[in-house]
């Protein structure tokens, strides 16, 4: 061995600096592999993250878009003209309703000659079951205004049975357009309508309330009217109803005529008299309801018009008149013309001597004033019943033909009579100017009840003379046969006895026109003197400022009395009519009634039927007469007469209803409702359907997608509630008077 080194002994290298070993390579890869891997796998969950929001977004927009278009044109619609699919109380996937263009870009939509809606084009938003699914709209542009709601229910069934319009009627004007693809669900859903009868005092709510829409066929229906709660504020549940209208044409019922078919017992359903003037007819249809759950229905026939106020306009009379009868039937009323009418049924009116002259009502005024000084002893005197067209006239209310007459004498015992040559009646010569003359033609002799004043007759006139006037007595004229036309001006010529204290007569003064001329008189008059009709050249007659003898006139009602209702406009084309049916009062027979009806394309009714062309219906109810016609505005007139022309008693006429089928539709019910501090809420269902006064959507649409750990659903859901704005009742604001309003009729 050399120097140094030993024997068994290796020598060992030192590793260098900065070198890795075997070991710290192995473990140094793993945690590179594990870091890549991480690495890796946040990569692919933000690419992830990042398509899911892009979906998300994508399902966002399509969402917001499909539901803001469909939002502007439902609000741009009219409800009662929508058709929804399937048939039923809904929720619906489809619906079907028009739209209007402003075609004369004058920034409202176009309305025809009536201001009503030109509807141009039809929407139908659907569904298409493809793979994904398709949201569509389907347009038919131009609109078919001539379909009826059934061929409309057909045509959105054939667009969402097959997918576009080319099948369904006017599918030649159809064209369809996607929306959107994508899986997604979506519903149609009605509002239900209530209605808070609350108000801090008692009122009639004057703006016309919609409670919504449903659709209804043809025939008998169930209104279900129930209180549902109260308003926190309020004392009570009770419901007031001042009219309604319920069916397509959107006539107008009165609350207080409509009679329960089924109610909650116990609890009273009443017409109530409201005063104040402001409610329709002066009453409303009242339910005492006490607590929630109570109801009342009505059975209503789609379709009808009934008349209960006769103030349509259009409407006209002649010899008529309108009048409110509180009792027993609480209801206006048509009866021939008179200023009053009785409970009974009876109606005749005064004309009267005061009320001419000025006079009040109380005190001998109404009588006369007496006259002893003998001052007409010997003479004629012609006084006069001033018509509507004389100066200081219009005291005659109504055209009749059969009227009789009351003479006051003026004395103050019974020595101190009034005693009557002869008298007549005849139509003054002047209609607008005073003059003593007559129209010859009309002198008409007067006939006392028990004699007939002849002239030159000793016997007669002696009896006059004996039972004549006294003490502010009066004596009958009767009947007379010269009609009273109220235009018209009449005169009444009498020769006074000249026997000496016989000869008081009652007179009154012309305090309405003070020094004007109230009568003529020629003294020592004679039977020719009486006769002649020209007093108006004689040098011997004197005018006179007061009024003789002639107290008052009571008027029997015209014989021959008629009421042309104003046109209503059924909505419907040529609605198929069924009956037409009244209810009138005619006193125990004499009073008699029968009437006619009549139908037009128009609302002037330019192509109606001439009324002495139509047959005359007497019987209620009757039978729609073909003569009639079947088009779309109706009309009927009234006829009205008396058994005796003598009688006060006349035909009293409460109610006349048309009915029609009308067809099946959605429509709006609605009506002016009274509210109050004690009044509830009320909820209204038809044949057991909640109504509808506006819509809610709901769409959600979703979107399976890849992501990180597996496949993903992504959705987006949005919910609206829209109510078209082009929904409303025009018929009611319509419904008008002519003239002024008159104790609550509107």
């Amino acid at each position: 061995m050399g120097p140094g080194r030993r024997a068994g002994c290796s020598t060992v290298m030192a590793p260098r600096p900065g070198a890795f070993t075997l070991v710290e390579m192995a473990v140094s890869s793993a945690i590179l592999i594990i870091a890549v891997a991480m690495a890796m796998s946040g990569f692919v969950y933000v690419l992830s993250a990042s398509r899911e929001g892009a979906v998300q977004d994508e399902l966002d927009l399509q969402v917001q878009g499909a539901m803001e278009r469909l939002k502007k044109d439902l609000r741009l619609s009219s409800l009662d003209e929508m058709v929804f699919y399937p048939p039923g109380p809904g929720p619906y996937t489809a619906v079907s309703f028009p739209l209007a263009r402003d075609d004369d870009t004058n920034g409202a939509i176009d309305l025809d000659e009536n201001d009503k809606i030109i509807w141009d084009k039809t929407l139908v938003y659907h569904v298409w079951y493809t793979a994904p699914q398709q949201l569509r709209l389907t347009t038919f542009d131009p609109r078919d205004t001539n379909l009826d709601a059934v061929v409309r229910q057909q045509q959105i069934e054939s667009v969402v049975v097959n997918g576009h319009g080319l099948s369904a009627t006017n599918g030649a004007n159809s064209t369809n357009e996607v929306l959107f693809e994508n899986l997604f669900d979506w519903s149609i859903s009605p509002q239900n309508s209530i209605y808070d009868g609350w108000a801090s005092s008692t009122q009639r709510d004057v703006i016309a309330s919609p409670l919504g829409s449903c659709v209804i066929s043809n025939g008998m229906h169930e209104f279900k009217f129930t209180v549902i709660d109260k308003h926190s504020n309020s004392t009570g549940y009770k419901v007031g109803i001042d009219n309604l209208y319920v069916a397509p044409s959107h006539s107008r019922l009165e609350g207080e005529h409509l009679v329960p078919f089924a109610k909650t017992a116990g609890v009273a359903y009443s017409n109530m008299y409201m005063a104040g003037g402001s409610w329709s007819a002066n009453y409303q249809g009242y339910f005492n309801a006490t607590a929630t759950n109570q109801y009342f229905t009505f059975r209503l026939t789609n379709d009808q018009w009934q008349e209960t106020i006769f103030r349509r306009t259009g409407y006209s009379t002649e010899d008529t008149t309108v009048s409110f009868m509180q009792q027993p039937n609480s209801n206006y009323v048509v009866h021939p013309e008179a200023e009053g009418l009785n409970v009974n049924g009876s109606t005749y009116s005064y004309w009267n001597a005061y009320e001419q002259c000025g006079l009040i009502t109380t005190g001998w005024y109404r009588y006369g004033e007496r006259d002893n000084d003998q001052a007409l002893r010997g003479c004629a005197v012609r006084v006069f019943v001033r018509g509507d067209e004389m100066e200081y006239g219009s005291q005659i209310d109504n055209d009749s033909s059969s009227y009789y007459g009351w003479l006051y004498g003026g004395g103050s015992n019974d020595a101190m009579r009034c005693g009557i040559v002869e008298g007549y009646i005849a139509e003054c010569a002047g209609t607008n100017e005073l003059t003593p003359d007559i129209l010859g033609s009309t002198l008409t002799q007067l006939r006392f009840v028990d004699t007939t004043v002849t002239p030159y007759s000793p016997p007669s006139y002696s009896t006059l003379i004996t039972n004549g006037l006294y003490s502010k007595q009066y004596r009958r004229i009767n009947y007379q046969s010269l009609r009273i036309e109220k235009e018209k001006t009449y005169t009444y010529t009498f020769l006074i006895t000249n026997t000496p204290g016989q000869a008081h007569v009652a007179s009154w003064p012309n305090v309405r026109d003070p020094g004007g001329i109230a009568a003529y008189i020629i003294t020592n008059a004679t039977h020719a003197d009486v006769m002649d009709p020209y007093w108006e050249g004689r040098g011997d007659v004197i005018p006179s400022s007061r009024h003789y003898l002639l107290g008052s006139l009571d008027l029997m009602p015209p014989t021959n009395s008629y009421y042309v209702s104003g046109p209503c406009n059924t909505r419907h084309t040529h609605p198929p009519y069924n009956e037409v049916s009244w209810n009138v009062f005619t006193n125990w027979g004499i009073g008699l009634f029968d009437l006619q009806v009549r139908t037009a394309s128009d609302i002037n009714m330019t192509d109606a039927e001439a009324w002495t062309n139509l047959p005359i219906l007497s019987s209620s109810p009757a039978a729609w007469p073909a003569q009639a016609g079947t088009n779309q505005y109706v009309q009927w007139r009234a006829h009205l007469w008396s058994k005796s022309p003598n009688s006060a008693y006349v035909a009293v006429l409460k109610d006349v209803t048309i009915t029609w089928a009308g067809p099946t539709r959605m429509v709006d019910i609605g009506g002016i409702f009274t509210r109050g501090p004690d009044y509830g809420i009320f909820q209204l269902e038809v044949d057991g359907v909640v109504l509808q006064r506006g819509l809610s959507v709901d769409l959600e649409i979703y979107k399976d997608t890849y992501g990180y750990g597996g496949d993903r659903r992504i959705t987006s859901a949005l919910a609206t509630e829209v109510r078209p704005r082009n929904t409303g009742n025009r018929e009611l604001l319509d419904y008008g008077t002519t003239g002024p309003r008159d104790n609550g009729i509107n």
